[in-house]
């Protein structure tokens, strides 16, 4: 069992954890791959990029204590910042949800276009990402991305370590004291 001391050590590296992928959300760069048709030619161009665009993934983690297990949580889109988004084809042609999603993407990173109309260019956007695969996808082809590869380095480890073990032996000190 857990004691309140214990479960403090474990929320307190718990919210540690969270601040560094916040972090990495915000500002690590990342490969990316865009595809661009020129005279008839699909070219490549790779760049590096922050994942970050609203700030909204970075305010969904969060995490859970149980007596054997700390999970930490995040919003599902989070998959496609590591693995990328496939190709995709749908029945009806495009995908609604991912439109939807371009198009509040747009607006968090004040996207538009002076030869069209933005929800001409999120069915444009939305069409290619169908078509190959997002920019994370095309630079890794579906392969993990590296965004939360090394984020939680030995001394962080060999800290939490530290303290929870003084925790535990001053929490079995106190319990042979009392006599428990």
């Amino acid at each position: 069992m857990l004691t309140f001391a214990m479960e403090v050590v474990i929320s307190n590296f718990a919210k540690d954890v969270i601040k560094i992928l916040q972090n990495v959300i915000r500002e690590k760069p990342i490969k990316r791959v865009s595809r661009r048709k020129v005279k008839g030619k699909y070219v490549d161009k790779v760049f590096y990029s922050p994942v970050n665009a609203s700030g909204d993934l970075a305010k969904t983690l969060r995490y859970e204590i149980t007596e054997t297990r700390l999970s930490i949580y995040a919003n599902d889109y989070i998959y496609d910042l590591v693995w990328g988004k496939a190709p995709s084809k749908t029945a009806m042609g495009i995908d609604f949800n991912l439109d939807a999603k371009i198009s509040k993407w747009m607006g968090d990173k004040g996207i538009s276009s002076v030869d069209m109309d933005d929800s001409t260019l999120s069915t444009l956007i939305t069409n290619k990402i169908q078509k190959f695969g997002s920019s994370i996808y095309l630079a890794y082809q579906g392969k993990n991305s590296g965004l939360l590869e090394n984020i939680i380095n030995d001394n962080l480890i060999k800290d939490y370590n530290s303290k929870f073990t003084r925790q535990l032996s001053e929490d079995f000190k106190a319990a042979f004291e009392n006599g428990n």
